[in-house]
């Protein structure tokens, strides 16, 4: 069972200590130090680990410190916490492989005008459009563009599928030929894959779009969102 819990980020100490307390329950470290064979220091400082990583919980007791082992469920937590944060850096993670190996079109854009640009042939040329960590900036810095993007949009048939931050769901409003779910573990950083292309666009006080077309890239971004869709 150790190399298990040692396969999703737990030390040798910290399986012991938490395996031992699951045996014992409510207790001190010097009870689990002996239940796990370990000096007392060891398993203090993996107990403190523990709770830290959210497995374990922490009770004052007439003074002394006792700890609990929460229900073992809560071990997905650290896959979930693990598989949110590879999400979050795989499509830089492509991106540098993409531009090793291919060649790739690569086109940085400064300011709105050139992102309303480029939306605004994607909503013409594109059966289309997926896009995911769309923030509180995309709706507020677009506001004034979105509308006229959504009608040119629809009257082409243009489908758009996107994920959401939690953050913004105030600022968004249902729209015909979309699909929309939520999350509140995205990169702020919105991607959008329309066809070949990939935008990227930080949000700084003025805009960056890194727009790149590959097909590879752009293939590798859409298998990336349907994964990130059925998770969602």
């Amino acid at each position: 069972m150790y190399e298990v819990l040692e396969s999703i980020g737990l030390s040798r100490n910290e399986s012991k200590s938490y395996l031992a307390l699951l045996e014992l329950g409510l207790s001190t470290s010097w009870c689990v130090a002996k239940q796990a064979s370990i000096d007392r220091a060891n398993a203090y400082y993996s107990l403190e680990r523990l709770n830290n990583k959210g497995l374990v919980s922490e009770v004052l007791k007439k003074g002394v410190k006792h700890f609990e082992a929460l229900e073992p469920k809560a071990l997905k937590n650290i896959l979930l916490q693990k598989e949110v944060a590879l999400n979050n850096i795989m499509p830089r993670l492509m991106l540098k492989k993409d531009l090793a190996k291919n060649k790739s079109e690569v086109q940085i854009h400064h300011g709105l005008k050139a992102l309303t640009s480029i939306l605004e042939y994607f909503s013409e040329s594109s059966n289309k459009i997926l896009q995911f960590g769309v923030s509180k900036d995309f709706f507020q810095k677009l506001k004034f563009f979105l509308h006229r993007f959504h009608d040119k949009r629809i009257s082409n048939n243009v489908e758009l599928q996107q994920i959401i931050d939690l953050e913004a769901k105030n600022l968004f409003q249902e729209q015909p030929l979309s699909k929309t779910r939520f999350s509140d573990t995205m990169s702020k950083t919105t991607t959008i894959i329309c066809d070949e292309d990939v935008v990227m666009i930080i949000w700084d006080s003025k805009p960056i779009s890194i727009q790149i077309k590959s097909k590879q890239l752009s293939d590798s971004y859409k298998e990336l969102f349907k994964l990130m869709w059925d998770y969602y």
